[in-house]
């Protein structure tokens, strides 16, 4: 019947606010934190080794990362100027975004400036110090940045988006496996 009558209804995929396009990152930020909660809250005999290894990224990269990610949702255009301003706006206004070691760099000092604010909010939220309201808020912190920068990265052009350079990495790594010559090599 909709198609008889010209109207085309919009499929639940379409009718999501971020349409068809989903951050590569933001989903593995999403993924890290519910195998980080698991670990960290569900599983009795996860062994310190273990819980280290989840913790460290959730405490001194995750909630930098998404914040940064939010805060930045554009990728830096080819001959933008290097300085910090520059980095943020362009003298039309525009905003401007970030390459990955600045990115990294502001991910772990983001998340080590982030963390006395954690401390601060545990005890006015009720949580107290202990690893379940840490690793609750820490969580809560980052799921929000992260949806925030999900939802700002979609609303740019695609030619203006941050993103994973998968599409670039699974290329080196198929050239390397394929090639006689790869990039890798050091002789």
């Amino acid at each position: 019947p909709a198609e008889e009558s010209g109207r085309r209804y919009r499929t639940a995929w379409e009718s999501l606010p971020i349409g068809p396009y989903v951050p590569v990152d933001a989903v593995l930020v999403l993924g890290f934190l519910v195998v980080a909660d698991a670990v960290l809250l569900g599983v009795p005999g996860a062994g310190i080794p273990l819980r280290a290894l989840v913790g460290f990224p959730l405490l001194f990269f995750l909630p930098g990362y998404a914040l940064v990610a939010a805060l930045f949702p554009g990728r830096r255009r080819s001959g933008a100027a290097v300085g910090w301003h520059d980095a943020v706006t362009s003298r039309d206004g525009s905003r401007r975004g970030l390459d990955w070691p600045p990115r990294l760099a502001l991910s772990f000092g983001t998340s080590v400036l982030l963390l006395p604010l954690v401390g601060l909010a545990l005890p006015l939220v009720g949580l107290g110090y202990s690893v379940t309201g840490i690793v609750a808020v820490l969580t809560v912190v980052t799921f929000a940045c992260t949806v925030v920068g999900a939802l700002y990265r979609t609303r740019l052009p695609s030619d203006e988006r941050f993103g994973l350079p998968a599409g670039r990495w699974v290329a080196l790594v198929r050239s390397g496996v394929t090639a006689q010559r790869s990039p890798l090599d050091l002789g």
